[in-house]
């Protein structure tokens, strides 16, 4: 029984090995795992928004809450928080003017 537990001290500090070597990945490790949390709250509370607004008073009231605006925020923020967790890269660009006309005539070549 005594060697199982060997075996696992050696895995976790195989496992752990590289975030000791390095603090700046440890930190980048941490850091990631928060903002994946915060992309998860945000997907719940973009739920019960929806929940909420399913159950809004749909009669003419002085104030009511804006579920459109609200979610525009959270789609920016989700958006954001997605950009820096995975950047995408640029891609070339086509640098080929456009063309000037769509149409030709018949008989000549385009």
């Amino acid at each position: 029984m005594n060697w199982i537990h060997c075996l696992r001290a050696i895995l976790a500090a195989l496992i752990a090995a590289p975030f000791w070597a390095s603090p700046a990945l440890a930190d980048e490790a941490i850091e990631r795992e928060r903002l994946a949390l915060v992309m998860r709250q945000i997907d719940q509370i973009a739920r019960q928004l929806a929940e909420a607004e399913q159950s809004a008073p749909h009669e003419n009231t002085r104030y009511r809450f804006d579920y459109l605006r609200i979610g525009d925020d959270l789609r920016r923020m989700r958006a954001g928080i997605d950009g820096y967790l995975s950047p995408k890269r640029a891609q070339p660009r086509d640098m080929r003017p456009f063309a000037d006309t769509y149409t030709h005539e018949s008989g000549t070549s385009p």
